[in-house]
């Protein structure tokens, strides 16, 4: 949480630095596109984790994650840990790609 704390305070202090810029400053802008595209990078190989687990599931129950999640949202599934962990992989990738469209602007 230290890190955190002192990453945004850097970030609030930039971005102060910035609104009283009277043009772009072009090693700022590059460095901070290089950041989000770093940060878009690693959740994306995130994302391919979770769709190599979701795979798992699919194959092992021969049934599709959207059908999976519909199934298990309605109770028709029982809590077994694999049918709690395929719908927290579900979980994660959705919030995983809601983090990239927020980095990407969108």
């Amino acid at each position: 949480m230290e890190i955190t704390q002192t990453t945004l305070s850097k970030i609030k202090r930039l971005e102060k630095f910035i609104a009283h810029q009277d043009k772009e400053d072009q090693v700022i802008d590059i460095t901070i596109n290089k950041i989000l595209h770093r940060e878009i990078n690693k959740l994306q190989d995130q994302i391919a984790g979770f769709d190599h687990l979701l795979a798992h599931f699919n194959e092992k129950y021969d049934l599709d994650s959207k059908t999976f999640e519909q199934q298990f949202d309605s109770g028709e599934l029982g809590d077994e840990i694999d049918f709690i962990e395929w719908s927290s992989t579900i979980e994660m990738k959705r919030k995983t790609e809601e983090y990239i469209l927020n980095l990407q602007g969108k």
